[in-house]
């Protein structure tokens, strides 16, 4: 069954859902961040072990990634493996 006036759940565009995981348009599907992301969260899911920046290095497949606090050195500079929240 068709629900009538429901909206992409990505670009609020008005589209048409036959099923709940239709609640994404065309268009947003097309995207190529949309694609990335997905494959994404498909990795995370097969590697829920892993806490989010080890998941995301490994993702990317890079040894390291380095977050640099202070853009005039390298004194604020923290390696990511072990960080288990956002960055603040």
């Amino acid at each position: 069954m068709v629900n009538m006036g429901e909206r992409c759940s990505n670009c609020g565009k008005k589209m048409e859902l036959k099923t709940k995981k239709d609640s994404i348009c065309n268009k947003c599907k097309e995207n190529k961040n949309y694609k990335l992301l997905g494959s994404f969260v498909e990795y995370c899911c097969k590697h829920r072990h892993e806490r989010f920046w080890q998941v995301l290095r490994n993702w990317v497949g890079s040894k390291f990634i380095y977050i640099v606090k202070d853009k005039n050195g390298v004194e604020d500079t923290y390696d990511t493996f072990y960080w288990e929240n956002k960055c603040s």
